[in-house]
């Protein structure tokens, strides 16, 4: 059973003001995770804070916005994820070659660093970190610009 919504826009006047079926409306609604729930009379209907966000646009940028940051994490851990990998693998790799040749722990050690600090400079390279929407501000960039042409 739905609730009982008390300042309630009913989704047939939603869909009225907007030149739409109620049916549409009240499916949008919930796509864009907004509770629909009833007026005082029994009709589906929405909050009046829901009710100006869907029809002001805000309820769709936030459903949105909300869908692609998701996306950049689950894209950013998979990156890590990869990035890490190449770390340890070549690191392992050149530590046990540098000890199969009788070299001692810390030198062995010193030696897969080096060369693990070029393989993921290789790879950050090579497969740029995800970056989520316009992450330079042109302030910033016309100001980095500015240093970097000194």
């Amino acid at each position: 059973m739905t609730a009982l919504i008390e300042n309630a826009v009913t989704v047939a006047a939603l869909a009225k003001t907007l030149k739409t079926t109620a049916a549409a409306v009240e499916s949008d609604a919930r796509e864009l995770g907004l509770y629909v729930g009833h007026a005082w009379d029994g009709r589906p209907a929405i909050s009046v804070t829901d009710a100006a966000a869907y029809v002001s646009g805000a309820a769709r940028r936030d459903h949105d916005h909300a869908a692609a940051h998701g996306r950049w994490r689950a894209d950013s851990e998979a990156w890590e994820l990869q990035r890490e990998a190449v770390r340890q693998q070549t690191y392992n790799e050149h530590f046990d070659a540098a000890r199969r040749r009788g070299i001692g722990d810390p030198a062995s050690a010193a030696e897969a660093a080096q060369v693990t600090s070029a393989a993921v400079e290789s790879f950050e390279k090579s497969n740029p970190a995800p970056t989520f929407g316009d992450t330079e501000s042109p302030r910033l960039s016309k100001r980095v610009k500015e240093l970097l042409s000194k």
